[in-house]
């Protein structure tokens, strides 16, 4: 997800590395690489917006207009590529985990997980765990 829309960047970027980069390709690429660093812990629009000095509804613009996808996708999508790892592999806890990623309690983790899973942070753990 995150890395499929970076990687297209990369690609575009390669094929016309003589060519001056425009404002919004470099407010992008400054994005992804903000996003992809973060591992997850920030989800809003305004984190970022405000992290460049940006107004979140002209980051959002940007974003939809190089990628096509809208900025919060993609802050959630890169939430979820996060979280899935630790809820599979990892020993934490829920309320471990829920930390590491920020969350002001279980309770909001769980309707979060659930919004983008479709399941629980447990029930999704022993699927995965019913899946080895």
């Amino acid at each position: 997800m995150v890395a499929e829309t970076t990687r297209k960047s990369i690609e575009k970027e390669k094929q016309g590395y003589h060519t001056p980069v425009k404002q919004p390709d470099f407010i992008f690429k400054q994005f992804m690489e903000a996003l992809t660093a973060d591992n997850g812990k920030h989800r809003t629009l305004t984190y970022y917006a405000d992290l460049f000095c940006y107004s979140p509804k002209y980051l959002s613009r940007i974003v939809k207009q190089i990628s096509g996808k809208n900025a919060l996708t993609l802050i959630h999508e890169n939430a979820i590529e996060h979280i899935i790892p630790e809820l599979r592999h990892s020993n934490k806890s829920i309320k471990e985990i829920s930390v590491d990623f920020e969350f002001p309690n279980v309770s909001f983790f769980a309707q979060y997980v659930k919004k983008y899973l479709g399941m629980t942070p447990t029930e999704y753990r022993n699927s995965s765990q019913e899946k080895k």
